[in-house]
């Protein structure tokens, strides 16, 4: 845990020490999240860490070529995920540098819209450590269509429909679910009102009462393939991890102003999280839903930092700056708990 304090205490540092040059404070804190992958253990985390992605690392490794193509030829999806690790495993063996691989676009491309798109470039970070950071550890599929998934985003506030439809497919090639990112579409077209509230509490009560209902509806129609795996981890999701996104969700909706809300980006940023949001309450019926979730909430780290900025009172600001940036570096604990990333042990294979 002292690893964690003391990591983040950097991330912010850099944020602070160079706020007066945005994009070094950008490139600065991009590297050392790269770094920071790099050094930790690579087989810290859930089962899907020693179960999953180091096994098939070094099996593709001992494959040949021919073998390899046989192997991803059995693979119902993400084929471009296990063609890239067959590309770099003729190359090197570092477990360490592949897994940081992994999640480099998703670094850069998130650093990038922090320079791009957020006012407050630490309180971004801050948020983004402690929710959204630790999983690149341990969801390497996710991680590669994630970064994706944030050039088709950047290319969806920008009015390019076609480069966004061509980033999620492209995406969804390392994992399949990211097609669902294709929702963001329809839903930023969307009013913002006061009905989002009604669906989200509707939504939220189904998948309480009825979330083992709904589970065995969805795994009568999946009964082959891969995602069968995951009838036998549908879970009830955590109410304290529902409870923040809501929070986060009103709060941005009650600060935001009436001539912020009709802005275009922000009715995209808004939707994209209410949908989030929904995705949230949708992992009480299967748990890793949520990882779903992430491919919009990743967004909260832009409009959140943004909403508070735009408050007139400084003083009123600032409290909220800290107040949040506490609790976050808290619920961040939470986070790396969950995932199984304590103790951070520094090493590499």
């Amino acid at each position: 845990m002292k690893v964690y304090f003391i990591f983040l205490i950097i991330l912010v540092g850099i944020n602070l020490l160079f706020k007066k040059s945005k994009k070094t404070c950008c490139i600065l804190s991009c590297l050392f999240l790269i770094f920071f992958t790099y050094i930790k253990l690579p087989t810290l985390g859930n089962s899907d860490t020693l179960g999953i992605y180091l096994p098939r690392f070094k099996l593709i490794q001992s494959l040949s070529i021919a073998s390899t193509a046989k192997f991803i030829g059995k693979i119902e999806a993400q084929f471009a995920f296990y063609i890239l690790t067959k590309v770099f495993t003729l190359f090197s063996g570092n477990y360490s540098l592949y897994v940081t691989l992994c999640s480099t676009l998703l670094l850069i491309m998130f650093s990038r819209i922090v320079y791009k798109y957020s006012k407050s470039p630490t309180f971004s970070y801050i948020i983004f450590f402690s929710i959204f950071y630790p999983w690149t550890w341990i969801i390497l599929k996710h991680s590669f269509a994630w970064g994706f998934l944030l050039l088709a985003y950047e290319a969806l506030i920008r009015g390019k429909n076609k480069r966004f439809i061509i980033f999620v497919i492209i995406a969804s090639l390392f994992h399949i679910s990211a097609l669902l990112f294709l929702l963001a579409l329809p839903v930023s077209k969307m009013k913002i009102g006061k009905y989002q509230y009604v669906v989200l509490a509707i939504v939220f009560v189904v998948t309480q009462l009825f979330y083992k209902n709904i589970s065995q509806i969805i795994f009568s129609v999946i009964t082959t393939g891969h995602y069968t795996m995951y009838e036998g981890r549908s879970t009830s999701f955590g109410i304290m991890g529902m409870l923040l996104y809501v929070c986060i969700f009103i709060a941005i909706s009650m600060l935001t102003s009436k001539e912020t809300k009709n802005e275009y980006v922000f009715k995209i940023n808004y939707n994209m999280i209410w949908l989030g949001t929904i995705f949230v309450f949708m992992a009480n019926v299967v748990w890793d839903i949520f990882r779903i979730s992430m491919f919009y909430n990743i967004i909260i780290c832009i409009v959140l930092p943004n909403t508070i900025y735009n408050l007139k009172n400084k003083k009123t600001k600032d409290s909220i700056y800290i107040i949040l940036a506490i609790l976050f570096s808290i619920y961040g604990i939470n986070t790396f708990t969950t995932l199984n990333l304590f103790p951070i042990i520094f090493g590499t294979i």
